[in-house]
């Protein structure tokens, strides 16, 4: 399908998800999601973790609810660290001035990006293991008492937790499913590079 230019959009995000059949899923810096054909994964080798940029175009109108960007082109920026990468960082510490929960709006769409990456970090502070991003997700919906999936707000837990990352305070590792290197199955965070190493050693020895 041919597209006209002033329908075209620059997007830059992280791959958050993957489905069985290779297409993948992307955050993006607005918050927003973008679907990654499998054609446009095979031929970027994109995976889980890796922060992109992409060409993109408004998603079909009966899959605006699901990805509001449909990417035609994606290349990968940065990949996301393997466990022969990670560089030491400090341990992060939970906040003193965490926002008491009854003050927080429960409609998720009215969180602030500042409420919402307060809450993040403060999950990751107070995680002695590693962890998935659903787990940071799990923590967040009942920090706020929402119930419920809700797809934006995985993403911008998501975003939170790459950003984190990208500026030295979490370290992440990819896992592979079945032992292969040529597919990422997930991505691991954790506060500080002993407990990762720790666990992914302990765990694949």
């Amino acid at each position: 399908m041919l597209h006209k230019e002033e329908d075209m959009i620059k997007i830059r995000g992280v791959v958050v998800n993957t489905t069985e059949m290779g297409s993948g899923f992307v955050s993006t810096l607005d918050e927003e999601i973008a679907f990654v054909p499998i054609r446009v994964m095979n031929t970027s080798k994109a995976e889980v973790g890796d922060v992109i940029t992409a060409i993109a175009v408004k998603n079909f109108e009966e899959q605006q609810g699901k990805a509001k960007y449909r990417v035609i082109r994606l290349d990968v920026v940065k990949q996301a660290y393997s466990i022969d990468t990670f560089k030491e960082i400090e341990k992060l510490e939970p906040a003193n001035d965490a926002v008491g929960i009854g003050s927080i709006p429960l409609d998720p769409n009215k969180i602030t990006t500042a409420e919402l990456n307060e809450t993040v970090a403060r999950f990751v502070a107070s995680s002695d293991h590693p962890f998935l991003a659903r787990e940071a997700l799990s923590y967040f919906m009942n920090e706020y008492g929402i119930e419920g999936y809700d797809m934006k707000t995985s993403t911008r837990v998501n975003s939170a937790l790459q950003y984190m990352h990208d500026r030295g305070e979490v370290p992440c590792a990819k896992l592979y499913k079945g032992g292969s290197i040529s597919v990422a199955s997930s991505v691991y965070f954790a506060k500080d590079i002993s407990i990762l190493k720790e666990y992914l050693t302990t765990k694949f020895d």
